[in-house]
């Protein structure tokens, strides 16, 4: 009797080698191939957030591509072969997956769309959706399964210029302070559970829109708000979330919203969860803007040399704007 094994990922197969697993992973591509002997084989790229591998699919078996629409969530029986650093392989049963049955929208997520300087965001993001309790890691797994949202966070820009302006720096910024955030609102709340959670998830997602007004290189709809962007591509989710948990639609709803009001009219959040959102927002784009101790005393000692060598300050008056620069 053939024994299949489960590994909780796709990282580090090379110890399964002649062994077959079962797995949830997504089949992102799809090639035929005729081989020397005259058959036609599909050759596969499968992933998940932790690697990317090629499989293939038997003459004989190319029947189970048939109804399959690319990229696709699948429950995957595979043999696993291994040969010095190579891992890839040879699909045993292939079958679609329905929403309801994948385990982890972000555990689904494809490494090879996600740029190196993400990939430990991404870890991150897989670990906390595996942290959710009950509805609210339904809500985040399907808001990560929706093809206009999941794959394009991983790759999206947090700005043109100003912060996390590279490829991967939205998924780094989304993710950079999730901790942080469910400590703040566990300890100013303590007697309400889903306060830290809720904050994490306004915390993830506040910034979301700018997978379609940034984007991975250019700006496309530079011109959009994001936030605007944001609560159009979470409506149907929040929607969803709220026939099962309306008060957690709510409080997620009313962070994003908070979040998406322009400061000079946003006053006191009424729920301290969207003042956490808003605070740890700044702090991160402070960290990634490097206003770092190092960088405070390498300032001041330059300040020092330049006073030694007689030049002196009044820092009591405003630095002067240079013509046709922007001080941050």
């Amino acid at each position: 009797m053939n024994i299949i094994l489960k590994p909780p990922s796709l990282h580090g197969l090379a110890q399964y080698h002649g062994a077959s697993i079962l797995t949830q992973a997504r089949i992102s591509s799809c090639r035929y191939r005729d081989t020397d002997s005259g058959k036609r084989i599909a050759q596969l790229i499968v992933e998940d957030a932790s690697a990317t591998l090629p499989a293939v699919v038997s003459a004989e078996n190319l029947d189970w591509l048939d109804g399959f629409r690319l990229p696709c969530p699948a429950e995957v029986v595979a043999r696993v072969h291994a040969f010095k650093s190579r891992v890839w392989l040879i699909i045993e049963a292939l079958n679609p997956l329905a929403l309801r049955s994948i385990e982890s929208g972000a555990a689904l997520l494809p490494r090879g769309r996600c740029p190196a300087a993400a990939h430990a965001a991404l870890d991150r993001l897989v670990t906390f959706e595996q942290q959710l309790p009950g509805r609210l890691h339904i809500f985040l797994r399907n808001v990560l399964m929706d093809e206009r949202i999941g794959p394009k966070l991983l790759d999206a820009r947090a700005s043109a210029g100003h912060h996390h302006a590279y490829k991967g720096g939205l998924l780094v910024h989304s993710t950079d302070m999730l901790e942080i955030a469910g400590t703040l609102a566990a300890q100013a709340l303590p007697d309400e559970p889903l306060a830290g959670p809720l904050t994490q998830l306004g915390y993830l997602l506040h910034d979301l829109g700018k997978i379609r007004t940034l984007g991975a290189e250019h700006c496309p709809r530079a011109f959009i708000r994001h936030e605007l962007v944001n609560l159009m591509l979470l409506e149907p989710h929040l929607q969803a979330l709220s026939q099962q948990e309306p008060d957690s639609a709510a409080a997620l709803g009313y962070i994003l919203d908070f979040v998406a009001t322009p400061p000079e009219r946003r006053g006191y959040a009424r729920f301290l969860g969207a003042e956490i959102v808003v605070f740890l927002d700044q702090l991160s784009v402070a960290v990634s803007r490097g206003r770092s101790l190092t960088s405070l005393l390498g300032d001041t000692a330059e300040s020092t040399s330049l006073a030694a060598n007689g030049t002196s300050f009044d820092m009591t008056r405003p630095r002067r704007k240079v013509r046709g620069a922007r001080l941050k």
